[in-house]
């Protein structure tokens, strides 16, 4: 749990300047994204239902700070009399301090100059409450606990949620009790500094806890975070691992260029962008203008090894592993590769991909999806108040996350020449690839209409999703296979489902027909009125040509039935790409990975109709 600060407001008619009080709009509940440092990204809500937000802090005269400055008491200007929460929004009524220093503040927030608001506050407990369409995890703030309400400027920091530098204290309950009278701050100063070591060496939160639990001193901790990176990594740590262990020790910022780990990865930005024609941060730009031997010679004098006698071909040669050698440079490259290859990868068509569910796998054991049916239907209840018993049919089907890939070399004569128009075009091709191999195995799928559970294909007249006598796309067909998808009944065999196509996949032959037939046009009549206007989108799949030029589909929306869904593995969300120093390729080898799979679920959600 952290101390957090959230981006609120005031209400400036609300002011009352005799007894110097204002109503504050602490919280709305609405959705931010959070960035924390070395972990997963994600959405928070917080629930503003009374029983789950505690007010104890703020109605016992919580501070009103500027700018959550807690240094000093020079940094409070009021305090909160009274928070209140009714289901949709927090409000609470602040008083300002009558000290000189706070007067031109209360006056410019009477005349509505200073406006904003920010509130720190704890979660102690989350519900998770993502859905099936959330790019990220959504956790919902089920008890958590606002402790101070701060004015503050008009700036991107407040505006993007980002916590001032001061609040990045972990809370881990009953561990640590930041800001609470019980613990010290010495403690609390030890708290914040072994879980700052533990993001930075990508350990967690659970690593976190066990070290606050003990009775290690910080130094202690930190010894012990070393050696846990030396046993996960099955070795001695490496010496970006070593100097960020000296940097923590000394209590010093990793997010600058005495980090090597900090420096490599601003350098490999700084490559990235040169061939993708993409904006460098700030760190990266430093790097903008270097070559490739000037990034691997950075890398062997950050592991301690001399270069000034030492010509291109060495240094390239060492800081690929050559004598023993170990530095960065390997990570290096792998690392601009893989932003090359992800936004090759992210960039080509999806093809069927746009009808298909994304989900992750955690193995490469099947993966397993249970279909439930409807609910049986309700019935009246007797005099006597006895509710009968129903159950609801069930069906499952399953497909499994595979292994693909390929290893290619890249010469060393090309590194020293600093030749990354190849590297770059590689890693591009690379990245199409993956994206090539994966929207031809979601087209293959389709072609080869998979049997489902039940022994029948996919595409079947059992199945009541085939059209017995193919035909053009035209809004006479399109309302027929409209029709046959709403009739189509749960496992019950008898509750209609109402399943709504959201899209007509065609082969590439029949994608003018399609957006013609769904084209959303102005009728002067009633009768020339087209009911496929706009409701339906088009996706062409080239790779159904081959097959079939006439054929075509429909698809209703992943999010309201599960009908087509591909995997990656939670670990590999993607393709990625891994290199080594060459054996049989006298530079470095690449290998690219792809773990995916894809399956169908149900088939109530699709139609095809084979063209005439």
């Amino acid at each position: 749990m952290k101390l957090t600060t959230r981006l609120a407001h005031f209400t400036p008619s609300s002011v009352n300047a005799d007894a110097r009080t204002a109503t504050v709009v602490f919280s709305t509940g609405a959705r931010v994204l959070r960035k924390p440092f070395l972990e997963e990204p994600f959405f928070e809500e917080l629930s503003l239902d009374p029983a789950h937000v505690r007010l104890d802090r703020l109605n016992n005269g919580a501070p009103l700070l500027d700018s959550h400055k807690r240094g000093d008491l020079s940094g409070q200007i009021g305090v909160v009399e009274s928070a209140t929460v009714d289901g949709k929004q927090g409000t609470a009524v602040v008083r300002f301090s009558d000290r000189e220093d706070v007067r031109p503040v209360f006056d410019d927030v009477q005349a509505g100059v200073v406006r904003n608001v920010s509130i720190g506050y704890v979660v102690h407990a989350w519900r998770d409450i993502t859905g099936p369409d959330d790019k990220h995890p959504v956790k919902l703030a089920v008890d958590w606990e606002p402790y101070e309400i701060s004015l503050v400027t008009v700036g991107a920091d407040a505006a993007a949620g980002v916590r001032s530098a001061d609040m990045e204290t972990e809370d881990m309950g009953d561990k640590t009790k930041p800001n609470t009278p019980e613990t010290s701050p010495r403690e609390r100063k030890r708290a914040a500094a072994i879980v700052a070591a533990c993001r930075a060496a990508g350990l967690g939160i659970d690593y976190a806890e066990e070290l606050l639990a003990s009775d290690l001193s910080l130094d202690q901790a930190r010894a012990r975070i070393l050696d846990e990176l030396a046993s996960r990594g099955d070795a001695a740590p490496t010496y970006t691992q070593r100097a960020t262990g000296d940097m923590l020790r000394e209590g010093r910022n990793l997010q600058t260029f005495d980090n090597p780990e900090f420096r490599r990865d601003a350098m490999a930005e700084a490559l990235a962008c040169r061939h993708t024609a993409a904006t460098p941060s700030e760190s990266a730009r430093e790097f903008m203008h270097l070559r490739l031997v000037d990034m691997a010679r950075l890398c062997l004098e950050d592991a301690g090894v001399r270069t000034r006698l030492l010509g291109p071909v060495a240094i390239m040669e060492r800081a690929l592993g050559g004598l023993g050698t170990t530095s960065d440079f390997p990570q290096l490259l792998g690392s601009t590769g893989n932003r090359i290859l992800r936004q090759a990868y992210d960039a080509a068509p999806s093809g069927l991909k746009q009808v298909a569910r994304e989900t992750t796998a955690a193995d490469f054991r099947a993966k397993t999806a249970l279909m439930l049916g409807e609910m049986p239907e309700l019935l009246e209840v007797n005099e006597h108040g006895e509710f009968t018993h129903g159950g609801a049919a069930e069906a499952s089907e399953s497909y499994s996350v595979r292994t693909f890939g390929r290893i290619f070399g890249l010469s060393r004569q090309a590194l020293v020449n600093d030749d990354l128009g190849a590297f770059s075009q590689m890693n591009v091709r690379l990245g199409r690839a993956a994206a090539e191999f994966e929207a031809k195995f979601l087209a293959d799928l389709l072609l080869s209409n998979p049997t489902m559970s039940d022994g029948k294909a996919l595409f079947s007249t059992s199945h009541k999703n085939l059209e017995g006598t193919g035909s053009v796309i035209t809004v006479a067909s399109l309302s027929n296979a409209r029709a046959a998808m709403r009739l189509q009944t749960g496992l019950d065999g008898k509750t209609v489902i109402n399943a709504q196509p959201r899209f007509i996949v065609t082969p590439a032959t029949q994608e003018t027909v399609a957006q013609q037939v769904v084209a959303d046009i102005q009728a002067a009549t009633v009768g020339d009125v087209n009911p496929f206007g706009g409701r339906l989108e088009v996706v062409v799949e080239p790779r159904l040509d081959g097959t079939s030029t006439k054929a075509w589909y429909l698809f209703a929306d992943p999010a309201v039935i599960d009908t087509l869904e591909y995997a990656h593995l939670e670990d590999a969300q993607g393709p990625q790409l891994f290199l080594k120093e060459g054996f049989s390729v006298d530079g470095v080898e690449f290998k690219v990975r792809d773990d995916f799979g894809a399956g169908f679920l149900d088939w109530r959600g699709c139609y095809k109709n084979p063209g005439a």
